[in-house]
């Protein structure tokens, strides 16, 4: 029976194939470049240190990020199906320990578990777009804004609406498969996310005190450069690149053998790292030309912006920008964390595309309404690191997929790909220049990023809050 269900997923995913280097690193790029660039970083840059946190972010995608995000790109061009039946699939043929099955499932658990807020997150982008191109904002004071905020999440009817428009966007476009669905979107979506991001760095480049400000935001600030910085530069590099997700297997399955593992990596990362550092100059700008304090996290998005926005030229075009760049991001990463349970539900339940994607959409719309209601009538707070947390299932859920469940994926993935898997690859297979670097990034996977990862398990949780 094994080696029927193993046969079925390789006929599967071997018509599967990206047309294209670039669509593939445009894909996988899409998981990278997620909301945690647009209102996450841009806080922690000037809060940490400017240049030097940035340095250090660099330093930790080199020899954390990279090497983890080829160490699963090799899972699934090797395995060639879903995550958990590419794991399994690799520890047959190694002859591994059964329990390395386990690690499969819980990449598509924990991808499917965010997917679940992300929907509700993603509706408020598409809510806010067309509010913002319609001039709603317009000339609300910060008590108005906060209200239509705290108006729209405590609207369950409302937050339904746009929370099921995300989930058939996503689930239309993964039904469709790869080359129907998935890369015609990634073909127009991420360029178009470029594109904006690029018009909204040339107006803010045109806001009075924009060199000042530059300056200021990138300057090295030794004061607030400490232990701390670094330990939030590291948690930063694993969560903003999403390398707990089963996605990067998913996508490593349809890898072409003639793409090469490296440069792909390579362009990923890079692009992660561009849009970042933009979006931190873009919102840093607007919020310094406003006189306003930088803030973080839904609060950033959804409030200070469009205030710091409408006392500035052309806020109603510009505010509608920021928020359709947000959606597009965000309907990108859902269209890659869906694809696992996609995927492995045609594989092991002989389900159509079209069936696997709609079972795999009801699930996350039904404990998307959960999250939405966790907004209101079923809200709780409890206390977590000294801190009280006051929104019930969707507090706990982010806390226990980001601060837990992911980086126990990421060392699972390491360790098992470093000490397991790692007879089955090469310096040719990665496409390195040469077999020193390929020796790197096995000591590297095998003992510095287990232990990088076992740090962020420990100590970020209380960083973050």
């Amino acid at each position: 029976m094994a080696r029927k269900t193993k046969s079925r997923s390789k006929k599967k995913t071997e018509a599967a194939r990206w047309s294209s280097t670039r669509l593939f690193v445009f894909a996988s790029a899409g998981v990278a470049i997620g909301l945690n660039n647009f209102w996450q970083f841009p806080y922690l840059v000037p809060e940490y240190g400017g240049s030097l946190f940035l340095g250090s972010y660099l330093f930790f995608l080199l020899i954390l990020g990279y090497p983890l995000l080829l160490a699963q790109f090799s899972i699934g061009r090797l395995g060639r199906a879903s995550p958990i039946l590419s794991v399994k699939t690799l520890v047959d043929e190694i002859d591994g320990d059964p329990n390395w099955h386990l690690l499969g499932s819980l990449a598509t658990f924990i991808g499917f578990l965010v997917l679940t807020y992300l929907s509700v997150i993603g509706g408020w982008t598409f809510a806010y777009s067309f509010r913002a191109a319609f001039g709603l904002f317009d000339g609300l004071t910060a008590d108005g804004i906060g209200s239509v905020f705290g108006n729209f999440v405590s609207d369950p009817e409302r937050q339904m609406f746009w929370h099921s428009l995300f989930i058939i966007l996503t689930m239309v476009v993964s039904a469709r498969g790869l080359k129907k669905g998935i890369e015609p979107v990634i073909r127009y979506v991420m360029p178009m996310i470029f594109l904006l991001v690029l018009l909204l760095f040339i107006y803010v480049v045109t806001l009075p005190g924009f060199n000042d400000g530059l300056q200021q935001l990138l300057a090295p600030n030794w004061e607030a450069f400490g232990i701390k910085s670094v330990l939030v530069a590291l948690g930063q590099t694993f969560f903003s690149l999403g390398l707990g997700y089963g996605v990067y297997i998913v996508y490593g399955s349809y890898l072409p053998d003639d793409i090469s593992l490296s440069k792909s990596a390579a362009g990923i990362a890079g692009l992660d790292v561009l849009v970042a550092v933009a979006a931190t100059v873009i919102v840093f700008s607007i919020l310094s030309a406003a006189g306003q304090d930088m803030t973080s996290g839904p609060i950033l998005m959804f409030k200070s912006l469009p205030l710091a926005l409408d006392i500035l030229p052309y806020s109603q075009l510009v505010t509608t920008m920021i928020y359709i760049v947000l959606a597009l991001a965000a309907f990108s990463t859902a269209i890659a964390l869906i694809e696992p349970m996609i995927l492995w539900l045609s594989e092991t339940h002989n389900m159509t595309r079209f069936t696997a994607a709609v079972w795999s959409g009801v699930c996350v719309w039904l404990l998307g309404i959960v999250v939405i209601f966790s907004f209101n009538e079923w809200a709780f707070s409890f206390q977590y690191f000294g801190s009280e947390k006051q929104l019930g299932l969707f507090d706990a859920i982010q806390i226990t997929t980001s601060n837990y469940l992911l980086p126990l994926t990421g060392i699972f993935v390491a360790l098992f790909v470093g000490w397991s898997v790692h007879e089955k690859l090469s310096a040719e297979f990665f496409s390195f220049p040469d077999e020193k670097l390929y020796k790197v990034w096995l000591w590297l996977i095998r003992i510095v990023i287990p232990l990088l990862l076992l740090v962020i398990l420990f100590s970020v949780p209380a960083l973050f809050l």
